[in-house]
């Protein structure tokens, strides 16, 4: 089988309710103490659940698990899989994170602003 096939091959993710929760409340800026008040549990217990959404996602660390997942909206609701990873940029896919790197790189159309500094 060919690497091409193989890269196209991604784990599909699918968060139990607890996780659910949780990455909705990083996607809204917890942090992971917050976070332990919210649920009545540890920092330990919180930095811990977070270690394995990033392992189920295939992140380095929380501030990328929230990359994965405004990349993966679906993934907060139930019942919902996502692909695993992280997308590959440029993306098209239409996330809010990748039109926002993808508007942010564009550059724009029409006539220069008073102004804008010729090179």
């Amino acid at each position: 089988m060919s690497d091409a096939v193989l890269n196209e091959r991604k784990k599909r993710v699918l968060f139990n309710y607890n996780e659910r929760e949780i990455a909705r409340r990083l996607y809204d800026g917890f942090s992971p103490k917050e976070l332990a008040g919210c649920f009545c549990v540890s920092d330990d217990t919180i930095r811990s659940r977070i270690a394995v959404m990033c392992r189920k996602a295939e992140v380095a660390d929380r501030f990328e698990l929230v990359i994965w997942i405004q990349q993966h909206p679906g993934c907060l609701h139930e019942g919902v899989a996502c692909s695993s990873g992280l997308h590959k940029q440029p993306c098209f896919c239409g996330s809010a994170y990748c039109a926002g790197r993808i508007a942010a790189f564009t550059p724009p159309v029409g006539p220069p602003t008073p102004f804008s500094v010729d090179a």
